[in-house]
């Protein structure tokens, strides 16, 4: 068990209900002890003793089990950046290796391609818009409601790979699980266009006389046998990305009305929904000029990005014993968010305090040889021994350096 599981909210139920039984054991034999000792007092009490000893027990099981199987919550909080350039129509910058940004500048692109209403809208209200802090969906610009319907699809998207890897439908009663889809959940779907676009088969929305070539990944849908595209792409304006998610039988998913996404099980209730309060945040020295190879006055900014995720176990499902493997995809869940969501986690992953070291010291090694060649060609150029003119090196018997002298004239 990775630690991801061992602090989730299943977990911690079920360790709890082991650590319940084992305590009502102890207390049960303690309470032997004592009835050994108080059998004076019995006898002294009469009826009224068992009737005091019944109420006490009582109590004491109920408060045991009331502390450790009340139930279980987790609510976390994701913090990720939103990076653009407020140099070229705010354009979203792909930095490489960070999942989120590498999304959200990947889809903004086909989206603004395939519908230019969407790219206007982003262009008459942009990111660098003078804005008051917005959260949910209560943006008063349409760029910052286009980037938090982007982070909601994302987040749906990879919740959808990861249920499709999670369960083997091939070795699963299908009568344990279903599968949602986009038209299944018409109050997701209708109000995320990225959702409702990026769903729609490609087939229902290129335009007459179409020719470029599709790639696209296809497979076996293990339910049906039947071949089916799971992921289209047409040049740089067409993108297709299947999306259903696989979830144990009787789950529904909604919309509440402040926009969060409910999934609603049996015994666990999984709320998610992303929030946007667009203040800067500063990236880490030299990350812009070093890594990005931007200028970070003129051509990077950072903003704020969060998707709260919280998970909660009902109190019916306390004493459930079986098909608790059903809900382990809520954990492998949160680690994916933790990873791909997470700026901090990305650059501790890369490391970045030691890559930014040694690539200055690299950069510094570089620059000093440079001037040293550099001198030291202008030594041989400027006179050979006894004080005589010789001719300047060639090329080919000089290493490459940004300025290289000239030859004196003959």
């Amino acid at each position: 068990m990775d630690e991801g599981e061992a602090g989730s909210p299943i977990v911690r139920l079920l360790s709890g209900r082991r650590e319940v039984v084992e305590i009502l054991l102890v207390a049960v034999l303690l309470a032997f002890a004592i009835s050994v000792l108080a059998s004076g007092a019995i006898s002294a009490l009469g009826a009224m003793a068992y009737v005091l000893a019944a109420v006490i027990a009582a109590g004491c099981c109920i408060y045991i089990g009331w502390r450790r199987l009340a139930p279980q919550q987790e609510d976390r909080v994701f913090e990720g950046l939103v990076v653009y350039d407020p140099s070229n129509a705010c354009e979203l910058i792909e930095v490489p290796g960070y999942r989120l940004s590498q999304d959200l500048a990947e889809l903004s692109r086909y989206a603004f391609a395939e519908r230019p209403g969407l790219l206007a809208q982003w262009k008459a209200e942009p990111l660098n818009a003078p804005q008051h802090p917005v959260e949910k969906k209560a943006s008063n610009a349409a760029s910052h409601q286009l980037i938090l319907e982007l982070l909601e699809y994302i987040a749906l998207q990879w919740l959808s790979l990861n249920l499709s890897e999670y369960f083997n439908i091939g070795s699963e009663e299908k009568s344990q699980l279903t599968v949602v889809e986009g038209k299944d959940i018409p109050q997701v779907l209708m109000t995320n266009r990225f959702l409702a676009l990026f769903t729609q088969p490609l087939k229902d929305r290129l335009a007459p006389g179409t020719s470029e070539r599709m790639v696209s990944v296809v497979e076996v849908d293990r339910r049906t046998g039947v071949q089916r595209d799971v992921l289209v792409f047409q040049g740089d304006k067409y993108y297709y990305d299947l999306f259903e998610l696989i979830l144990p039988s009787g789950s529904k998913v909604r919309r509440e009305s402040d926009g969060t996404v409910v999934i609603d099980g049996s015994r666990v209730q999984v709320r998610f929904a992303p929030m946007f309060d667009a203040y800067h945040e500063m990236l880490p020295d030299g990350f812009a000029e070093l890594y990005l190879r931007r200028d970070e006055q003129t051509e990077v900014i950072a903003l704020t990005a969060s998707l709260r995720l919280t998970t909660k176990i009902k109190t019916r499902a306390l004493f459930a014993r079986r098909r608790w493997n059903e809900h382990g995809w809520i954990a492998s869940f949160t680690d994916e968010l933790q990873e791909s969501f997470s700026s901090d986690s990305f650059f501790a992953r890369i490391q970045w305090p030691v890559v930014e070291a040694t690539t200055r010291s690299v950069q510094a090694v570089m620059s000093s040889s440079a001037r040293a060649v550099s001198r030291g060609a202008a030594r041989s150029v400027a006179g050979g021994p006894k004080g005589q003119a010789v001719a300047a090196p060639t090329q080919e018997h000089l290493p490459p350096t940004k300025e290289q002298p000239h030859s004196p004239p003959t």
